[in-house]
C-alpha cells in the first residue's frame, strides 16, 4: 500500500478538505502536548510553598519529566512504526489525564515525581506519531502550512498554560487547578477518539513500515543501524539540545525571576510568559508563510536566532528599561518562532531517507534532553541570586545554535 500524499497537481476538494482536517487535528493534540509541559512550572510557586521545595528540587522534576520523554521518544518512533499513530497518541493523552490527577492529590515530594514521570511517559509520543501523519498524509503542496500549525499549534498550548494555571489558583488553588488540567485531558481524549475516522487510521495497520526510504522490502533493523550512523541526523539531535535548553529558562523560570527581580504579581509574570508564547506563536505563523512563498531557506533560522539570543541577552543584562520588557520578549519570542518550520523542513530532508517516526523520535529527544539539564542547572543558579544568569545562558546558547544550524544545513546538502 502507498502512504505517500497525493500530486499536488491532482488535489480535488475533498483532498483538500482532508488535509486541514488531518492538520488541524493533528495541530490540536500538539497543542495539548505542550499545554502539559508548562503545568508544572506554572506551579512551582504554589507547590514550593505547599511542600517546602527550593527551585533545584522543582527543577528536578522539569528534568525527570523530560528524562522520561527523551527515552520515550525513541521507543515511541518504534511503536508508531508497529502500532500505527492513533493508538500511541491515545496512550500518551491519558498518560496526561493520569498524570494531572496524580499532581491534584499529591501528598508531597515523591507522588510529585510519579507525576512527573507518568507526563514524560505521555509527551514521548507526540512528535513521533503527529510528524509522521504530516509527512504521510498531507499534501506536498501544504506541507509549508502544515509544520506552521503544528509549530504554531506548540506555542499556543505553551502561550495558555501560564494563564490558566495561574488563574484558577488565584480564584481557588492549586489542587483545583491541576485538576482542571486532568478534566480538560479527559474531555480532550473523547474529542480525539470521535475524530479518528479524519485521520483515516485504517490506513496505518502496518508493521515495518518506511518512509520515503522504502524500508518495508529490507531489513529493518539494519535500517535503524545505517540511520544511526547518519551525521546530520546527529547534527540535529544536537541541535535541539541547545536551542531547548536555551528556551527551558523561558518556560521553567520567566515566572519566579519576574517575581524576583521586578517584585511583579504571579499574574502579570505569567502574562508575561504567555507573550512569550503568543509572540512565537505569530513567528512560526510567519515562518510558516515564509516556507510556502520562498520555498525552504536555511536563513531563516540563522537570522531568527540571532536576533532572538541577542534580544533574551540584552534583557539579562540589564540593558532594556522595564517597560519595555514587554515588547523585549515580544521580539525574542516572534524570531525564535520563525524559525520553527525551517527547522521541522530541516528535519524532515534529514528524515526522507529512513524511517520517518523513528528519525523524529531520535533528532526531537535532543529537544528533550536540553530541557532536562536547563532546569537543573538554572534552578541553582535561582537558589544562589543568580536571577539573571538563566536569560544570559539563554541568548548564549540560542547563538552556538546558529552556528549548528548552518553546519546542519551543509552536511544535509552532501
Amino acid at each position: 500500500m502507498n502512504f505517500s500524499p497525493p500530486n499536488g497537481t491532482l488535489c480535488n476538494n475533498s483532498v483538500r478538505s482532508r488535509d486541514w482536517k488531518i492538520i488541524f487535528l493533528i495541530s490540536f493534540i500538539h497543542a495539548l502536548s505542550h499545554f502539559f509541559q508548562l503545568v508544572l512550572p506554572s506551579l512551582y510557586i504554589a507547590l514550593g510553598l505547599e511542600f517546602s521545595l527550593d527551585f533545584a528540587k522543582l527543577g528536578l522534576l522539569a528534568s525527570i519529566f523530560y528524562v522520561i520523554s527523551g527515552v520515550g521518544q525513541v521507543i515511541s518512533g518504534i511503536a508508531v512504526d508497529k502500532y500505527g499513530p492513533f493508538k500511541v497518541l491515545l496512550f500518551g493523552i491519558i498518560a496526561f489525564f493520569i498524570s494531572s490527577v496524580t499532581i491534584s492529590y499529591s501528598f508531597g515530594y515523591f507522588s510529585l515525581l510519579c507525576s512527573a514521570i507518568l507526563g514524560g511517559i505521555g509527551n514521548s509520543v507526540f512528535h513521533p506519531a503527529g510528524y509522521l501523519v504530516i509527512n504521510k498524509l498531507v499534501s506536498t503542496d501544504r506541507l509549508g502550512y502544515a509544520f506552521s500549525l503544528h509549530g504554531l499549534s506548540g506555542s499556543i498550548g505553551w502561550a495558555c498554560a501560564p494563564i490558566f494555571i495561574t488563574t484558577v489558583i488565584f480564584v481557588t488553588n492549586w489542587r483545583i487547578a491541576a485538576l482542571s488540567v486532568a478534566i480538560l485531558f479527559l474531555m480532550s481524549l473523547l474529542f480525539v477518539i470521535r475524530s479518528k475516522d479524519y485521520l483515516h487510521i485504517d490506513a496505518f495497520s502496518y508493521k515495518n513500515n518506511s518512509n520515503d526510504g522504502e524500508l518495508k522490502n529490507k531489513d529493518y533493523m539494519g535500517s535503524i543501524i545505517n540511520m544511526f550512523s547518519h551525521f546530520a541526523m546527529w547534527g540535529a539531535f544536537i541541535f535541539f539540545i541547545s536551542t531547548s535548553f536555551a528556551t527551558s529558562s523561558i518556560q521553567q523560570y520567566t515566572i519566579p525571576i519576574l517575581v524576583k527581580l521586578y517584585g511583579s504579581s504571579e499574574i502579570f509574570a505569567g502574562s508575561m510568559l504567555s507573550t512569550y508564547m503568543v509572540s512565537s506563536a505569530m513567528g512560526i505563523f510567519i515562518g510558516g508563510l515564509l516556507i510556502s512563498a520562498m520555498r525552504f531557506k536555511e536563513g531563516n533560522i540563522l537570522i531568527s536566532l540571532i536576533i532572538s539570543g541577542v534580544t533574551l541577552f540584552v534583557i539579562s543584562i540589564g540593558l532594556v528599561p522595564v517597560t519595555y520588557i514587554t515588547l523585549a520578549f515580544i521580539i525574542a519570542g516572534f524570531c525564535f518562532g520563525i524559525a520553527i518550520p525551517s527547522r521541522d523542513m530541516l528535519v524532515r530532508k534529514i528524515a526522507s531517507k529512513h524511517s520517518t517516526s523513528l528519525v523524529y523520535g531520535v533528532v526531537y529527544s535532543g529537544m528533550d534532553i536540553g530541557s532536562a539539564c536547563g532546569p537543573i542547572l538554572f534552578g541553582f543558579m535561582m537558589d544562589t541570586g543568580l536571577y539573571r544568569l538563566p536569560w544570559i545562558v539563554a541568548g548564549l546558547m540560542l547563538l552556538v545554535s546558529v552556528y549548528i544550524a548552518g553546519w546542519l544545513d551543509k552536511r544535509s546538502k552532501q
